[in-house]
């Protein structure tokens, strides 16, 4: 499988790490608006760089995981989502504009597309 990875911050180097791990990731696509922290992590982690958003999509990804800045999100997002790749992104799908987060919600939905949030849980009170 062919991941692409927008966004190589802390949340996104993370992210590079893990998918590099995977058996199933063949191959790791990154791409930051920073351009070294996409060549540091092209260099770690043995992945290929694209210049843009639109360039990592057009080299042939199965799939995105969005952990850029989150006033990109709603942006990115979009353009996975209309571009017809399941996309995984990191919390929040937008910073406060709720009509984004359902647009793309929206948009996924009509090109029947897999969209999902990551929302982790880490501490939760035990039930008895």
């Amino acid at each position: 499988m062919r991941i692409g990875l927008l966004g190589l911050g802390r949340i996104g180097a993370f992210h590079a790490e893990t998918l590099a791990g995977l058996p199933a990731v063949d191959s790791l696509v990154v791409s930051d608006p920073v351009p070294g922290r996409a060549r540091d992590a092209a260099e770690r982690f043995g992945a290929h760089v694209a210049g843009t958003p639109e360039a990592l999509l057009a080299s042939g990804v199965d799939g995105v995981v969005i952990a850029a800045a989150t006033g990109a999100h709603p942006e990115l997002l979009l353009l996975c989502v209309t571009a017809g790749v399941p996309t995984f992104c990191e919390k929040p799908v937008a910073p406060a504009a709720a009509e984004d987060a359902l647009e793309a919600s929206w948009i996924a939905e009509a090109c029947s597309l897999s969209l999902h949030e990551h929302r982790p849980v880490r501490i939760e009170e035990a039930r008895p």
